[in-house]
């Protein structure tokens, strides 16, 4: 399933793919799994469609192909003919660059620069066409520079091809399609041979790929989009800067390692000493043109969406990794060894580089799986992993549709259910109260983040919402008329007695390893020097053998200019197997005053005789506040 850092396109370009599944493969109704509710403007309540805009998606579509002959659904699938593309294109990689340089060992150089770039290895098996559309660009560059050199007509109608279907599937790698038409237009003033021909292909790639354009518009204005389609500039000069600062700081050594700013830095060293030493020498060669647009139109697009570049790693593949490739092949050409020693120091060199290239790209891999295994993403498809068990069993169909009361990646937890439906994206009171007049019966919300986010912003909500099951994570409800009720009422746990409860004024419990300061016997000051308020611990119990619900309440006062997180953990023999923090500040009003604060967690069952329960407060941000009548309750 799609995981990790941006689940949410990564999961909308899954979606699409289980959606040509479930339209019988038909290439031109594009649909995911949920319905563009949260983009009014094109959402039609009356006549909701499933169907989205989205650029050419052949990457999609023949994951789908091969879903739909093997009938299984499987992200394998996905990811193994996403690593296909992207060897067929580190092929052509080398081919490219040995057809420039000639130079076996910079082109492998040159292709383990691309191939160890954490961005490009991480994407390389993800769901986001940007590395599969990079690859046709450098399969379309490759037939391109075929041609300069063998002028066969065939080579150039591939290279356009090739290019044109990169800027379809990818709309930012129009830019180099367009800066190869514009070499291409430059080159019919000065070569006569099948003028008719290269004016013909340029013209039917550029209708062709007019079309895709057009017909994608006629999708969006018709069913909306999941995805951006619209600018997104700095709107002043010092925004620009200070976006362009943050997102060198971020992300600069995940477009390239350390090892990589280092060669190129060395490359263009030695470019300068070798022009110093031999003279005037040409550094890009034949197509100017191709290289002033292509350079020219990654610095437009980034003016263009640069608001977007923060937030997301991947716009580095689509925009700025051409330029890169296409600097560092005339690069290596202006420095190919000439004789034998040269051609020695080289291959020690590219050995030595690589090395360093690929150690430390490992290392941030390693990083990255490792945030992955603890991010949010990774906890909802836990939550929801099971979902389809608890459906059924309350002989929900799968014809029926579903609300999810939370903000999320809004395909992933309809993957689990096999179902479709609706994701509230903004959790507040008046889309909350929309939510319930959709045509739909059930609702679903997760058990940890319900008191947090749907009820905090909506109370009214338990009105209108019966509990029908619970697998321990998530929720499932059915839409009732109007009723009053209390929140334990809500959820059914009104009339249960807790397996186990303590209070923080309790004298005689040990459970509390941490209190604070009694200032009387229900109240307790933590200090800005202390680093843990209230810490609740519980040992090897076995109530856990069953997943259980945590109910930690209780009332909190300070001056909310530094946070408090409440955290819960669960280690099972020894490993961390539960681990949730949630900002206090966020669940509660913005008041000084003694305010209730209630965190609902669920414990997943385990057959581990060795368990430790943790909840505490934890003062990372060294705040003076103080707590009465707190009590755990586990039900």
């Amino acid at each position: 399933m799609p995981s990790g850092i941006h689940t949410w396109t990564q999961s909308d370009h899954y979606a699409l793919a289980r959606g040509f599944v479930e339209n019988d493969l038909n290439f031109f109704r594009p649909q995911t799994l949920t319905y563009p509710y949260h983009y009014p403007a094109t959402f039609n309540p009356d006549n909701p469609s499933l169907v989205t805009a989205v650029d050419f998606p052949i990457h999609n579509y023949i994951p789908a192909v091969i879903m739909k002959i093997t009938g299984s659904q499987s992200a394998l699938i996905y990811h193994l003919y996403m690593l296909f593309i992207s060897m067929i294109g580190l092929i052509f990689l080398f081919r490219l660059s040995l057809l420039i340089n000639k130079s076996v060992t910079l082109s492998l150089l040159i292709v383990a620069f691309v191939a160890c770039s954490p961005v490009f290895t991480f994407y390389q098996i993800r769901f986001i066409p940007s590395v599969p559309s990079l690859c046709t660009t450098i399969i379309g560059l490759y037939y391109g520079m075929l041609y300069r050199q063998t002028k066969q007509i065939r080579h150039f109608a591939l290279g356009l091809i090739f290019l044109g279907l990169s800027a379809m599937t990818r709309l930012t790698l129009v830019i180099p399609f367009a800066a190869w038409l514009g070499q291409a237009f430059f080159d019919l003033f000065k070569e006569t041979t099948d003028r008719k021909k290269r004016i013909f292909w340029m013209c039917l790639t550029g209708c062709i790929f007019l079309g895709s354009y057009g017909y994608n518009y006629y999708l969006r204005t018709e069913f909306g989009s999941l995805f951006l389609s619209k600018p997104m500039p700095a709107t002043y000069v010092s925004q620009l800067l200070e976006i362009t600062t943050y997102v060198i700081k971020t992300w600069k050594t995940d477009y390239l390692t350390k090892a990589h700013y280092l060669l190129i830095a060395l490359g263009i060293i030695y470019w300068i000493y070798n022009r110093i030493r031999n003279g005037k020498q040409r550094f890009f060669g034949t197509p100017n043109w191709f290289v002033f647009f292509l350079f020219s139109g990654s610095i437009a697009f980034y003016l263009l969406m640069c608001r977007q570049f923060p937030a997301h790693d991947y716009y580095f593949i689509d925009t700025f990794l051409v330029p890169i490739i296409v600097f560092l092949i005339f690069l290596s050409r202006a420095i190919a060894p000439q004789t034998q020693l040269a051609k020695r120091i080289a291959f020690g060199f590219t050995f030595i580089s690589i090395s360093g290239m690929l150690l430390l790209n490992l290392k941030k891999q390693e990083f990255r799986h490792e945030s992955e295994r603890w991010g949010e993403n990774n906890r909802i498809n836990k939550n929801f992993e099971h979902s389809e068990e608890l459906l059924n069993k309350l002989h929900i169909g799968k014809k029926e549709e579903l609300v999810i009361l939370d903000r999320m990646a809004w395909n992933v937890p309809f993957y689990f259910m096999h179902r479709t439906g609706y994701v509230v994206m903004t959790v507040n009171k008046k889309k909350l109260e929309e939510s319930l007049d959709l045509p739909v019966k059930y609702y679903v919300f997760q058990n940890e983040t319900f008191l947090l986010n749907a009820y905090k912003m909506n109370p009214k909500i338990i009105e209108r919402l019966k509990i029908l099951g619970t697998d321990g994570k998530i929720t499932i409800c059915k839409k009732t008329s109007p009723q009053k009720k209390s929140l334990f009422e809500f959820l059914q746990l009104e009339n249960k007695k807790p397996v186990f409860e303590r209070q923080l004024s309790d004298s005689m419990a040990v459970e509390w390893e941490i209190k604070g300061h009694a200032t009387d016997k229900n109240t307790f000051d933590v200090l800005a020097s202390e680093e843990f308020g209230p810490v609740l611990k519980l040992r090897n119990s076995p109530w856990f053998k069953t997943y259980r619900v945590v109910y930690f309440s209780g009332q909190i006062k300070w001056n909310q200019q530094q946070d408090i997180e409440c955290v819960t953990s669960f280690t099972e023999n020894g490993e961390l197997t539960t681990y949730k923090v949630f900002s206090v500040k966020a669940a509660l009003k913005p008041t000084q005053n003694w305010q209730n604060f209630r965190f609902l967690i669920t414990v997943p069952a385990t057959q581990a005789n060795i368990n430790e329960l943790s909840v505490y407060f934890w003062n990372t941000k060294k705040a003076n506040y103080s707590v009465r009548n707190v009590s755990c309750k586990i039900y």
